[in-house]
């Protein structure tokens, strides 16, 4: 039971990294039904293609970062948030990209999309 539950984990974290990366249906359903299961096989698979995912998510961080600025101005236009609102996110105006800069940008739009327009 503890495998598959790790396998689902793993295929979560690789599903949402390909949703990121804008990988291609092909690719998907081809990685997996060559990894169909649970296995320890199958979940080393999951663990190298993640770790070849985060690498290609490195490489860019500054697509993923500009790809999340626009979602949340997106958001904050539909949720009325003023000027004010939107400057208490500091993150928003740095340029600098970093893992962190990409992930305080994912929790301002989590937070962000608890409103209801």
């Amino acid at each position: 039971m503890r495998m598959k539950q790790e396998a689902d984990d793993l295929r979560n974290k690789l599903r949402s990294l390909w949703n990121r990366l804008e990988t291609s249906d092909i690719d998907r359903e081809e990685f997996e039904i060559q990894n169909e299961g649970h296995g320890s096989r199958v979940i080393s698979n999951l663990k190298t293609q993640i770790a070849v995912c985060e690498k290609q998510k490195l490489q860019n961080l500054q697509r993923f970062i500009s790809g999340i600025r626009k979602e949340l101005a997106l958001w904050w236009t539909k949720c009325y948030f003023s000027k004010e609102q939107r400057d208490k996110f500091t993150g928003y105006n740095k340029y600098e990209c970093s893992e962190e800069l990409l992930e305080a940008h994912k929790k301002e739009l989590e937070k962000i999309k608890q409103f209801k327009p």
